[in-house]
């Protein structure tokens, strides 16, 4: 057993003993730049599905998707990959 007590909870605390933190809950500090760079990903990354979306909208016909609708998937996936790598390079040079 150790001085926290982490054995006993292991042994009877069920799934609290998986979670167990040495830290207090809620000592986190994040550095604004971390939570920028998290919400410009997570922004981007919600832009793609909603160009995918739109054009899985646009393009379909009796609940398939055509050819150009076929064409604009892989243009919204190269948008996207292009989109992520110019963040990137945002990211590492300011």
């Amino acid at each position: 057993m150790t001085a926290d007590g982490a054995a006993f909870r292991a042994r009877d605390g069920g799934i609290e003993a998986l979670l167990h933190w040495p830290g207090i809950p809620g000592d986190m500090d994040i550095e604004r730049e971390t939570v920028v760079e998290a919400g410009v990903s997570i922004g981007a990354a919600l832009v793609f599905i909603a160009a995918v979306l739109v054009v899985g909208m646009q393009f379909r016909t009796n609940g398939h998707i055509t050819g150009t609708g076929g064409l604009a998937v892989v243009a919204a996936i190269g948008f996207f990959v292009f989109l992520m790598a110019g963040v990137g390079v945002y990211f590492a040079y300011r």
